[in-house]
């Protein structure tokens, strides 16, 4: 975002999003087995105006419906 009116580009990061991301996570998994013997999380980069960084780590859990 290169506003903060609407808040960081983590607030972006809302459930839908949430989902999309799973889902590919999900598919590249299936698509490459050997991966999913290697531990995984999502986590959220945020850089805000002036720079300053904020890095969410493990920032959501994804359970299919």
């Amino acid at each position: 975002r290169r506003r903060s009116d609407f808040g960081d580009g983590a607030d972006s990061v809302d459930r839908r999003k949430q989902d999309r991301l799973g889902r590919a996570a999900l598919h590249f998994l299936q698509t490459h087995p050997a991966a999913a013997r290697h531990p995984a999380r999502f986590d959220v980069v945020a850089v805000a105006q002036g720079g300053r960084i904020r890095w969410i780590k493990d920032a959501f859990h994804f359970q299919p419906d």
